[in-house]
Order: structure tokens, then sequence, then C-alpha cells
């Protein structure tokens, strides 16, 4: 754990998030770049670290989304 006190707003990948706690999270997902791939390789592990980046909120966790991404299935 870190023991830096964070104040403001921090933009980082959802890897550099491990290990670190804020009182809120976005997490914002690319039209083209979505957060857990369709590659069954993959999604174990993309699941496992969009895990970690929406348990560092103390208090609450958004999700953003494009709404063409539901739209273009």
């Amino acid at each position: 754990m870190t023991n830096r006190t964070y104040s403001g707003v921090f933009v980082m990948n959802l890897h550099k998030s491990k290990g670190k706690e804020f009182d809120k999270v976005i997490i914002w997902e690319e039209l083209y770049n979505p957060i857990v791939s369709m590659e069954p390789s993959r999604i174990e592990q993309d699941k496992f670290v969009l895990r970690v980046a929406l348990t560092r909120a103390r208090s609450f966790a958004t999700f953003l989304t494009p709404a063409s991404y539901y739209k273009r299935k």
C-alpha cells in the first residue's frame, strides 16, 4: 500500500491503480477498446484487472461506457 495522500483528480490506467485507494472512482471505457476483451484467452485477466480498479473506491465507483457500444452488437 502506498502512504501517499491523494487529493484532486488523478488519471491513470487500470494497472497503475493497484494498491491505491480513492474516495470515488470513475472507470471510463473507450468505444473501440473495451475493458474486457472478447478474446477467450484474455477474458479472465481483463476481469481481474477490472475488479482491481473497481475495488479502489471507498465510497462509490462509476462506469462510463459509450452508448453506441451497445448499438453496434
